[in-house]
C-alpha cells in the first residue's frame, strides 16, 4: 500500500490541517518582506570622516571643508575611513591657472601629509535617502556608549 492510499484511508486534509499549515505559513510570509525590507533600510549611505571640531566655527562651504580635511581615493572620491591630521588650507589655493593635472605629481605620501583614522565619527551624504539604520545607529548615543569598549 503507498503512502497516498493509507492517507486517503486515514483522511485527507481536513479543517485542523488547514488551519494548521495557515498559521504555520502566516509568519514565515511576514519574515520574508522583513527580510527583503533590510535590502532598503539598512543601505549604508557614502561616508567619510567628520571635519576636525575646531573647523565646526569656520566659514567654509561643506565642499572645502571636505577637501581640506579628507583626501581623495584614486577615483576622485572621497576616502571613507582617513583623514587629514591637520586641515589641508593650501589646498584652498588651488586654482585654474595652477599646472595641469597631468603635471601634478604631488601625492600624499610625497608631500609627507600625516592621515590619521575617523576620530570624529562620519558624515554620510544623505543626497539619496533621508535616513537609514546605520545613519540612526550613528546618531543615537548608544553607539558613544558602546565606542568605550573599541
Amino acid at each position: 500500500m503507498a503512502f497516498g492510499e493509507v492517507l486517503e484511508q486515514v483522511g485527507s486534509m481536513g479543517r485542523f490541517q488547514i488551519l494548521h499549515v495557515t498559521l504555520l505559513s502566516l509568519p514565515i510570509l511576514m519574515m520574508a518582506s522583513h527580510n527583503l525590507l533590510q535590502n532598503f533600510v539598512a543601505a549604508v549611505p557614502p561616508h567619510y570622516c567628520s571635519a576636525h571640531t575646531n573647523l565646526s566655527q569656520s566659514t567654509l562651504s561643506p565642499e572645502e571643508m571636505l577637501l581640506i580635511t579628507v583626501p581623495l581615493d584614486e577615483r576622485g572620491k572621497p576616502q571613507t575611513c582617513r583623514r587629514y591630521t591637520t586641515p589641508q588650507w593650501n589646498l584652498l589655493r588651488k586654482n585654474g591657472s595652477s599646472r595641469p593635472v597631468e603635471e601634478e605629481e604631488d601625492t600624499e605620501e610625497d608631500a609627507g601629509v600625516d592621515l590619521q583614522g575617523c576620530e570624529d565619527g562620519w558624515s554620510y551624504d544623505m543626497s539619496e535617502r533621508s535616513s537609514t539604520i546605520i545613519t540612526d545607529v550613528h546618531k543615537s548615543s548608544f553607539l558613544q556608549d558602546i565606542s568605550v569598549y573599541y
